[in-house]
């Protein structure tokens, strides 16, 4: 699970999503809003699950705390920013390792790991 300093509460979430700019994959929306150290000297992650990707909270639990594990051994890796994850339908179907692959490579893209 991640620290709770890294995690973005709701009240935050209207204002980051307007300002950032988006990265996609098969899996998910990436939306990045770098910032400086001035406002908060970490990054802060959410992690955005619909009902139409899965209509069971069991299951949705289970995504975030399969993308909470990757991004908690990320977090020291990460610029300081903004990161909101929206994640797309069949993601359900991905082993762990797979979903970590797919996290790395929209890292990656965004430029966000150090």
């Amino acid at each position: 699970m991640l620290p709770t300093k890294n995690r973005i509460g709701k009240g935050f979430l209207p204002d980051i999503l307007r300002q950032s700019r988006p990265f996609n994959s098969a899996y998910f929306v990436l939306r990045v809003h770098l910032r400086g150290e001035e406002e908060v000297p970490y990054p802060r992650i959410a992690i955005v699950i619909s009902k139409k990707v899965a209509k069971r909270a069991v299951d949705r639990h289970l995504i975030k705390r399969r993308i909470s594990a990757i991004l908690e051994r990320l977090v020291k890796q990460l610029k300081i920013s903004d990161l909101v994850f929206l994640v797309q339908k069949n993601t359900l179907e991905l082993s762990t390792e797979d979903l970590e692959k797919e996290l790395l490579g929209l890292l990656k893209e965004a430029k966000i790991l150090k």
